[in-house]
């Protein structure tokens, strides 16, 4: 069973200082002293993704040890949101043909897929706001590429009917740094499963630029973020800290519904690259999770 396990460390409850090392293929990790160390022993084919926080010490071994069993390692910056992705690259063996094939075929299919992704996101969103029944509405309203933007529109209305009308999305609040968190954690969750099936996350069908190493995980996310939402949702609204981010770690193993079975969503999207990647060929739909009932 795949788990993440997250070391970015407490936040009000003080400083922690972690320290990782491997030992017959098993991730090792401390939090009390060095003459007491109260190490827990994870297998290291387990781990699908590791958070590291500010505190911490490990060796280059612990990393590869990861990635070489297919994990990703997410290091996060004071504000909860992603600053480095670390993914392992020989996973699969068909990454430079599938690369190839993603440079020739991505430009025909991103208008199909993406307005796909929008539309599966926004009746997400509003799954959770029902009483506004506009969010519901834009879902029928995004064209090829979503090239009017209704993406942008459904947004506006389901964060103030979600959040309240006074949310900004961008502001240092605990409930933006829990989104930046678990927004983070997910990411990860996708950028794993597309190394893994022998895409590349730096091409993807609508997210791009420059600096954008993970635009194919930034778009394939989209229809998982309202999962997050309603976590955040629930939580009080004091400080961030350890109780919340074990909290959000629960998305990760939410039930959604993908190809007309129930799993987490971990699994969930190895199926959405798999469909991905079976598009490359036959142009066929993209398989997109729905949040189960």
């Amino acid at each position: 069973m795949r788990r993440i396990i997250d070391l970015s460390g407490g936040t009000q409850e003080g400083p922690q200082v972690f320290r990782l090392r491997l030992d017959k293929g098993c991730l090792l990790i401390s939090h009390g002293t060095e003459e007491y160390p109260d190490e827990v022993r994870i297998p290291a084919h387990e781990v699908a993704v590791l958070v590291l926080g500010q505190r911490l010490a490990l060796t280059g071994a612990v990393l590869g040890a990861i990635t070489a069993n297919g994990g990703a390692v997410l290091a996060l910056d004071e504000r909860f949101r992603p600053a480095g992705l670390m993914l392992p690259v020989e996973g699969n063996q068909l990454h430079a043909k599938r690369l190839r094939r993603q440079i020739e075929r991505f430009p025909a299919l991103a208008p199909k897929h993406w307005r796909q992704i929008v539309q599966a996101k926004i009746r997400a969103q509003a799954a959770l706001v029902p009483e506004e029944p506009r969010v519901a509405a834009c879902a029928e309203q995004v064209a090829l590429g979503d090239e009017t933007n209704v993406e942008a529109q459904a947004a506006r209305l389901y964060w103030g009917a979600f959040f309240g009308e006074g949310f900004r999305r961008h502001d240092d609040s605990a409930a933006n740094k829990a989104l930046n968190y678990g927004y983070a954690v997910v990411r990860a969750v996708v950028a794993r499963a597309i190394c893994a099936s022998g895409l590349h996350p730096a091409l993807g069908l609508h997210h791009r630029g420059d600096r954008d190493t993970f635009a194919l995980a930034d778009d394939l996310m989209e229809p998982a973020r309202p999962i997050v939402d309603q976590i955040v949702s629930q939580l009080d609204t004091g400080e961030f800290d350890r109780t919340k981010k074990s909290a959000l770690l629960a998305a990760t193993t939410t039930e959604v519904i993908v190809a007309g079975r129930r799993v987490g969503l971990i699994e969930a999207y190895e199926t959405v690259c798999s469909s991905l990647v079976a598009s490359l060929e036959s142009s066929e739909e993209l398989v997109l999770p729905a949040v189960a009932a």
